[in-house]
């Protein structure tokens, strides 16, 4: 468990928003992922 999210559930987020154009990468750090107010 990473920040309270399993290892694979963080993978499949972190996968989504580079998928999806995120490049603040800042907010795909472990302890950031699962806020739900992540900007682009």
């Amino acid at each position: 468990m990473m920040q309270g999210i399993s290892a694979l559930q963080y993978l499949k987020e972190f996968f989504k928003q580079i998928v999806t154009g995120c490049t603040v990468y800042e907010n795909l750090l472990p302890m950031t992922i699962g806020i739900a107010n992540n900007k682009h």
